[in-house]
């Protein structure tokens, strides 16, 4: 394979990215690579990292290229020791529910004086068992993940984020807690948070989105006390009913687009009410302007149902 054949291989497998350091492996100078950049085949994004030109500009790349600036990437994992995307950017990666990265932000070793306008840097050592891929990206692993972002979300989208890992099987609340007890000592920012909301949880089954998050917060911080993904059997079919009260078959689901878009759903959606209708269910629905704007009247509805079914 020609040098040139092995740059275009390595940048399509990073994102369409190359250091100096690796184009100078690869056999280009730095006059080579100044052509590049002076005729627009390259573009720099970061000191000492290029991207090619005709690749596309994504959050993914973004990342890669604070993760490469810093000395990490791809070829330096798992084994680990380099830098490696965390915080926001590895909640971003990891897709975890509301969880946006307006900068590239990394924990590089703690030795490394690093710094830049487009990237946030934290210096600290990152143990190989807290460390993942997603595609060529290293980032924290989930649980470690969560533990930084105790320190930089609100109570609710941190308690979304812990409830979406959950429930998408990226990690359980003892993975969770078992990392908290090892680096979540005194002056960790948000680790006391954290445990409070998995103390709260408890072994609740996982919310299914964030609209479930929002509601069963707002109805237990008014004393109610309802069971979270309660199963629920009708004949041959079983389902679970979000925010329930079983005692009194009554049910507060969140209702939303993002799981009832398609004509087949919306069927699904019927029949699945009026199974549960069929075996004394009673759902009341709530929408995300509800809960959000008016929580009091969502309240006063949970309640005359409950005073009702009594």
């Amino acid at each position: 394979m020609s040098d040139e054949a092995r740059i275009r291989s390595l940048m399509h497998r990073q994102l369409g990215l190359i250091t100096v350091a690796q184009a100078g492996e690869l056999g280009m100078t730095r006059k080579m690579i100044a052509r590049r950049s002076t005729a627009g085949e390259w573009v720099r994004v970061l000191p000492t990292v290029y991207r090619a030109a005709l690749a596309s500009v994504t959050d993914a790349q973004e990342a890669l290229a604070a993760v490469l600036w810093a000395g990490g990437g791809p070829l330096a994992e798992p084994r680990g020791g380099g830098a490696i995307a965390s915080h926001l950017a590895a909640g971003a990666r990891l897709g975890l529910d509301g969880v946006v990265a307006p900068k590239a932000e990394l924990w590089v070793p703690g030795d490394r004086r690093l710094r830049h306008e487009a990237v946030v840097v934290h210096r600290g050592d990152v143990q190989p068992t807290d460390r993942r891929m997603v595609g060529p990206i290293p980032v924290t692993s989930p649980a470690r993940t969560l533990i930084d972002l105790a320190g930089v979300l609100d109570d609710e989208d941190l308690e979304a984020a812990v409830e979406d890992a959950i429930h998408r099987g990226l990690t359980t609340p003892q993975s969770v807690s078992r990392r908290l007890d090892v680096l979540g000592g005194r002056g960790r920012p948000g680790s006391g948070r954290l445990r409070e909301i998995l103390d709260d949880r408890g072994a609740e089954a996982a919310a299914a989105s964030r609209l479930e998050v929002k509601i069963w917060r707002t109805v237990t911080r008014a004393g109610m006390r309802p069971v979270r993904q309660h199963p629920v059997r009708v004949g041959e079919r079983a389902y679970r009913v979000d925010c329930a009260f079983p005692p009194w078959r009554l049910a507060v689901e969140g209702v939303g687009d993002r799981y009832h878009r398609s004509p087949l759903q919306r069927g699904r959606d019927h029949r699945r009410l009026a199974d549960l209708a069929s075996v004394a269910w009673r759902i009341l629905p709530v929408t995300w302007r509800e809960i959000n704007d008016v929580p009091d009247e969502v309240l006063a509805r949970v309640s005359r149902a409950l005073s009702d079914a009594a």
